[in-house]
């Protein structure tokens, strides 16, 4: 580990008990009368945490701007007020330090806050500017007399966050007085240089700790008080992308705050009913999608910074695509932030709403923006069925023609005998020679998991509906789903059901929603089954789903690889978060030897998961950017090698949903390998040809050994 990262890490780790000892404890009072986090600005101060960006050669922390944008986040998680207040003092740091140029005033100002922890507050809003921070209407006035050689200015700022309580203000002005509005510049006045004339009151619905109400700002300060590089400059290089940064981190704390109230709560709740799904379960499961949403917005913001702050110059943050993408950067997060914490509310109850309770998410901005958990919120009853003409803007899953390479191999398998036609795309027989080679696979994959020593639990092909629900798969995967219909009517509607049905018309109407869905995946019943045997055994277990599991995906194409009614070969390891990712990925690695044995030439790679709509998107690039999901493909058909193995790291999702702990009470890590045996034998039949019988024989030996 560098110097630098353990540097950040005992920073980052430094805010977070910080956060936890002192913020927290105080949040309550500081939200409830709208006054100064003072405990947690001190023990920032006696940390060194507002001077840690300082650069290290100016007596500095020399932390990371990542390392400064964590801070922000652990702190948001404790008390928003006292995230703030970090938030925008180290956003008058970081656009100090990374304009200092050759001001040696500053450098020397830099150094004292280092040393002594001086709180810097911003005053960038002002009175006839329309909200336009890249305008001013106060200006740098030079001395009346010229003799003191000071300058001075005035001024009227609507909000100027913690002014009372700062050390001492940045404040943008015009350069001179007859400079234009845009002609702007920061100066820095010290608290012994200003005079402050409050205007109105601070008893706001939000941010009450940052106590800002607006003031008519005086200053008189030295001209190297100014800082030599330009705001037209300073604002979209630093100023306003830093802003926007280090905010969403902050309410991204707030969000993750919310949702672990919420996920506590539905833990408590399936203690209480062992085995039982719960409602408040999916609604946990689509509030961890949009915290995942936010999320991967944030971090995708911070990482575009910083490698723009790379480059020479910075010329790439001073872009109009740029100055569009941080302030998309904040629209996105303050609106997803609010939006987690309301579905937190949802998931909580009137438990949530309450202020004396641990699941207590904090006052609503609106309470009747937030529907409470019940079981009656739609307008139909969720188990029935519209006919087919009454399905306005559904997703109906449309055939996908194949490459001509594609459905030629198809026409070969089938030509064969090895698969048989249903004459649905992507539902085949399987011919005894394809099923012998399958089987035989299988018998390698056994033998590589066998040292593993798991258990073995097999499923049908069906499983509850009330689980799917509970897990997600219906806001991530909806496009994939496939939910089981039966008829519902008396002699009447039969007959006219089966009169139809002769047309080949559609006849959907007559049925209703049964309780069981189709198993999307071998591992989904594998989860709510452990979590209902209570605490895991020391080290966690291993489950083999077996190899027949039938899983069903609904996109027909005209792709043989790509079925709609597929085998997979399914592992789940369970237990702590290291010992569960280090299985995954020594799988991985026994996934590309068993594929190299029987002369294929795989390939792993980072992947993700084909989420649903425009928020799957964000989803699929958080999944890639934490490497959740690996894929193994191999050349089947087509111009692309096809994913035959996919190895998937959960997290603690499938565990939060179904109560599943460790021997201590924490909860349990999951992660799942699934190999797609059709795909596997096709690839097989692609390299060595259609006859078994006539494959090298060091595949064979592999295949047979006896």
């Amino acid at each position: 580990m560098s110097v630098l990262v353990e540097q950040d890490a005992a920073f980052v780790e430094s805010l977070r008990r910080i956060a936890d000892d002192v913020a927290a404890a105080s949040a309550d009072d500081v939200d409830r009368n709208a006054r100064f986090p003072a405990e947690s600005v001190q023990a920032l101060r006696e940390a060194g945490a507002l001077g840690a960006f300082v650069p290290t050669e100016l007596g500095g922390g020399g932390v990371s701007f990542e390392a400064i944008a964590a801070g922000c986040f652990e702190l948001g998680r404790r008390c928003g007020a006292s995230a703030m207040v970090f938030a925008m003092h180290q956003i008058q740091i970081v656009t100090i330090a990374r304009h200092l140029g050759d001001d040696e005033w500053f450098e020397g100002y830099l150094r004292e806050v280092a040393e002594d922890g001086r709180l810097v507050a911003s005053v960038t809003s002002e009175v006839g500017t329309g909200g336009d921070m890249g305008r001013s209407v106060a200006a740098v006035r030079s001395g009346s007399d010229g003799a003191s050689g000071l300058c001075s200015f005035e001024k009227e700022a609507p909000t100027v966050s913690y002014g009372d309580f700062a050390d001492d203000l940045l404040v943008t002005l015009r350069r001179s007085e007859e400079a234009e509005p845009s002609d702007q510049v920061l100066a820095l006045a010290r608290g012994d240089q200003i005079e402050l004339e409050q205007k109105g009151t601070w008893d706001p619905l939000g941010m009450r700790g940052t106590c800002s109400p607006g003031y008519v700002v005086r200053a008189e300060l030295s001209p190297e008080q100014v800082l030599s590089a330009p705001f037209s400059r300073v604002m979209p290089e630093s100023m306003v992308p830093v802003s926007h940064i280090l905010w969403s981190h902050l309410w991204l704390g707030i969000a993750t705050d919310a949702f672990e109230r919420a996920r506590s709560f539905v833990r408590a709740a399936a203690k209480r009913k062992p085995g039982e799904p719960l409602p408040a379960a999916q609604r946990l499961s689509h509030l961890m999608s949009e915290l995942s949403l936010l999320r991967a917005e944030v971090s995708s913001g911070l990482r575009e910074f910083t490698e723009a702050s790379e480059g020479p110059g910075r010329e790439r943050l001073s872009t109009m695509a740029a100055a569009l993408r941080f302030n998309n950067l904040k629209i996105a997060a303050s609106e997803q932030a609010p939006r987690v914490c309301q579905g937190a509310l949802g998931v909580c109850g009137i438990v949530g709403f309450k202020n004396d309770t641990p699941f207590s998410v904090g006052a609503a901005p609106a309470r009747h923006d937030v529907g409470l958990a019940h079981g009656r919120q739609r307008a139909h009853p969720p188990d029935q069925r519209r006919a087919a003409a009454d399905r306005q803007g559904r997703l109906m899953a449309e055939f996908r023609a194949g490459t001509a390479e594609q459905e030629s191999f198809l026409g070969e398998l089938l030509a064969e005998g090895l698969l048989v036609d249903s004459g649905v795309p992507g539902v085949y027989g399987r011919g005894a020679a394809f099923e012998d080679v399958r089987l035989r696979f299988d018998d390698m994959v056994s033998a590589a998991a066998a040292p593993d020593g798991g258990e073995t639990l097999c499923f049908p092909p069906l499983l509850p509906r009330r689980q799917l629900e509970s897990s997600g798969y219906l806001a991530t995967f909806p496009h994939l789903a496939g939910t089981v219909f039966a008829f519902d009517g008396g002699e009447a509607e039969a007959s006219e059901q089966a009169e139809r049905a002769s047309r080949h018309e559609d006849w959907s109407e007559f049925q209703r929603m049964t309780d069981l869905m189709l198993v999307p995946a071998a591992c989904y019943p594998v989860y709510p089954a452990i979590g209902a045997r209570g605490p895991l055994p020391p080290g966690g277990l291993m489950v083999d789903c077996g190899g027949s599991c039938c899983v069903f995906r609904n996109e027909p194409s005209g792709d043989p690889a790509r079925l709609q009614a597929f085998l997979i070969r399914e592992l789940v390891r369970i237990g702590e978060p290291e010992a569960v990712q280090a299985w995954r990925d020594a799988w991985r690695d026994r996934c590309l030897d068993l594929l190299e044995r029987v002369g294929l030439e795989p390939d792993a790679e980072v992947a993700a998961d084909p989420f649903f709509g425009r928020s799957g998107r964000l989803l699929a690039a958080s999944q890639r950017e934490q490497a959740l999901k690996f894929e193994v493909s191999v050349p089947i058909a087509g111009p692309e090698p096809t994913a035959v193995a996919s190895f998937n790291y959960h997290e603690d999702h499938f565990s939060s949903v179904h109560g599943i702990e460790l021997e201590g009470g924490e909860t349990a890590h999951t992660a799942c390998l699934g190999f797609g045996q059709e795909r596997i034998v096709m690839a097989l039949f692609r390299a060595h040809g259609l006859d078994a019988e006539a494959w090298p024989a060091a595949v064979r030996k592999e295949l047979w050994p006896r």
